[in-house]
């Protein structure tokens, strides 16, 4: 059985899900299933898969869990470093070893080359689009938001897709929070400049998505052609990947939530601008091989 741990906050629990489909698909003959023992006692308001998409995965048992983690009768892990898993601990269990990845970014092809006659717990968050390669479709459609309801979200939306629009995503608080690598002012005029050069118009209507929206207008404050989304708080927060992947183009920020919301982005001639500065000083950019990096 293989079991894959579900953690954090939408962005990344979507990496997590992608995931656990490539592993479903790469390995047809085992038992894939989740562990959300981090949402136990608040699964309403964080466990957002199943929320928000209606997305119901077989769940691993918590005693099970336990097991694979190696915490069972109170033993401690330990980490062994190989030439296999390099930056990365493999804990072994007494029924089945527990892959904690450090630097979700990099791509380590040994995970879908294991013995299927062992059980495995992943702890990571797999922010790399080759851990997905196989169903990225698929995904397109597990992924459908709800019809928005409200008529704000739905003003939105319509003019979205009625516009020449490009959403702009600046992430901002909880970084400043959590000591998190901030993408530069400098990063965003650069990717407007882009923008504009590859669409050979200045006729472009900008979407700005913000965790500090009072931030953002003092940000983008001489542009005209802009509008700025507020109001999806908590929640519902999700409305602003939702209206994000309706934009015919992407800015993104260096986060997961803005990833989503350009990798759902299903016009054909989309144009992604990523920044190639990380969110943590030892992972890669969050970026698709065909995005722009700045």
């Amino acid at each position: 059985m293989f079991v894959v741990s579900i953690g954090y906050g939408l962005g990344n629990q979507m990496f997590q899900y992608a995931f656990y489909k490539e592993l479903q698909f790469k390995y047809p003959g085992n038992r894939v299933t989740v562990d959300i023992c981090n949402f136990y006692g608040k699964k309403s308001d964080g466990y957002d898969l199943e929320r928000i998409f209606g997305l119901k995965l077989p769940e691993c048992t918590n005693r099970k869990a336990m097991e694979l983690a190696d915490y069972h009768g109170g033993k401690t892990m330990h980490p062994i470093l190989n030439k296999y898993f390099a930056l990365r601990t493999v804990a072994k269990g007494r029924k089945g070893t527990l892959i904690v990845v450090d630097d979700p970014t990099e791509f380590y092809p040994e995970v879908f080359e294991l013995s299927t006659l062992r059980s495995y717990m992943f702890s990571g968050t797999w922010i790399n689009e080759k851990y997905f390669s196989d169903v990225k479709e698929g995904l397109l459609e597990d992924f459908s938001f709800p019809a928005f309801e409200d008529d704000k979200n739905q003003y939105f939306a319509s003019e979205i897709k009625n516009t020449n629009s490009v959403s702009i995503h600046l992430r901002r608080g909880d970084y400043v929070t959590l000591g998190v690598t901030q993408v530069p002012q400098d990063y965003y005029k650069k990717a407007i400049q882009i923008m504009e050069d590859k669409l050979q118009t200045k006729d472009i209507r900008y979407y700005v998505f913000s965790d500090e929206i009072e931030y953002a207008k003092k940000i983008f404050a001489d542009m005209g052609n802009i509008e700025f989304v507020s109001g999806n708080f908590g929640a519902s927060s999700y409305r602003d990947m939702q209206l994000m992947s309706l934009c015919k183009h992407n800015i993104i920020a260096n986060s997961t939530f803005s990833y989503w919301g350009a990798f759902l982005n299903q016009n054909p001639d989309k144009i992604i601008v990523a920044p190639r500065i990380a969110a943590r000083s030892y992972c890669k950019p969050f970026a698709c091989e065909n995005w722009i990096l700045i």
